[in-house]
């Protein structure tokens, strides 16, 4: 399997492109750890963590047998020319896109691009089956939340189904992204190896107006184990990791959670730094913050919105200006 993150858009100011990776594509990470583990062989190529190099795309197309493509909306013109440039190079193979872009427009995922199937939700419940149907072992009409390409036209399989327990999900494979350097928004020092993420729920239990979030994750908002939380921080810290970013699209969503968590990094005495990439103002809690900072928190982003009350109560943020400046 050859599963590729794909390179930014060009800026709209200029052409120029930044590559330093915000962090790794753990959807893809989770993807190739279910992979290994059934004894296959996966290469990771993260273009928005490395220039675009066509030869290296030649090479790991021709000794791949699949290949599977994260696609983002913001990204899809370099997903779609990603996708033609793997079927002039190997027109035979099969490709599987999968990400925001195909859970929420599925059918036209397929239609303008020549990808073979796309995936809707959670990738991790189906790659199995998908692989099976790959070799001609199952119909794709069985497996749920797949958009497939056939003769007569794009088919459906039965309605996608998400994963009630994030705790048996295997940990992502991340020694397969360890050549890249990440983190830099946070530390432009940070060499290869030192930074990756982790994700302790899935989807938002917010519903702002403006948000992509809720549609993504099908309306659901499921958590992890705070001890299987920190099993996966402990595998991080042995991997060589110094710096870890909670990437969760909300967190943490739960304060009284997040102390328990907090409390057991500290005991555990991990000795990383972390970021929080997304968090909201009316969560802001003194007492939380000083155990976050004392647990190695450095960083974390607010979504502030706007200073206006009308915009926000428009967009259903449930925030004021005042609760802003509070945070």
């Amino acid at each position: 399997f050859l599963l590729i993150y794909p390179p930014p858009e060009p800026f709209f100011i200029t052409k120029s492109r930044v590559f330093y990776g915000l962090s790794p594509p753990l959807g893809l990470l989770y993807i190739a750890k279910i992979l290994e583990n059934e004894g296959d062989t996966v290469q990771i190529l993260d273009f928005s963590a490395e220039p675009f190099d066509d030869k290296k795309l030649i090479t790991n197309v021709r000794s791949a047998d699949v290949v599977g493509i994260t696609a983002l909306s913001p990204s899809w013109n370099e997903v779609k020319s990603l996708i033609d440039r793997v079927k002039q190079i190997a027109p035979d193979i099969p490709i599987i896109i999968g990400g925001p872009h195909c859970t929420l427009i599925p059918e036209q995922s397929l239609t303008e691009t020549q990808a073979t199937l796309s995936i809707q939700g959670d990738g991790e419940i189906v790659i199995h089956d998908i692989k099976k149907a790959l070799n001609n072992e199952k119909d794709f009409s069985e497996i749920p939340g797949i958009t497939y390409r056939t003769p007569s036209g794009i088919k459906y399989g039965p309605p996608p189904q998400l994963i009630h327990d994030l705790n048996s999900i295997p940990f992502p494979a991340r020694h397969l992204v360890k050549q890249y350097a990440y983190g830099r928004e946070y530390n432009p020092h940070l060499k290869a190896g030192e930074f990756t993420s982790i994700i302790t729920s899935r989807g938002c239990p917010y519903a702002c107006r403006f948000c992509s979030r809720g549609s993504i994750s099908m309306q659901r908002y499921r958590t992890r184990s705070t001890e299987n939380i920190i099993a996966e921080l402990k595998e991080i810290k042995h991997q060589g990791y110094n710096h870890v970013l909670f990437s969760d699209d909300c967190f943490p969503a739960n304060t009284k959670q997040a102390s328990a968590l907090f409390d057991a990094i500290i005991k555990e005495n991990l000795d990383l730094k972390f970021s929080v990439t997304a968090t909201r103002v009316d969560l802001a809690d003194k007492d939380l913050y000083k155990k976050m900072r004392q647990a190695g928190v450095t960083h974390m982003q607010f979504g502030l919105e706007s200073g206006n009350q009308d915009v926000l109560d428009f967009y259903q943020k449930h925030t004021t200006p005042e609760t802003i400046k509070k945070a």
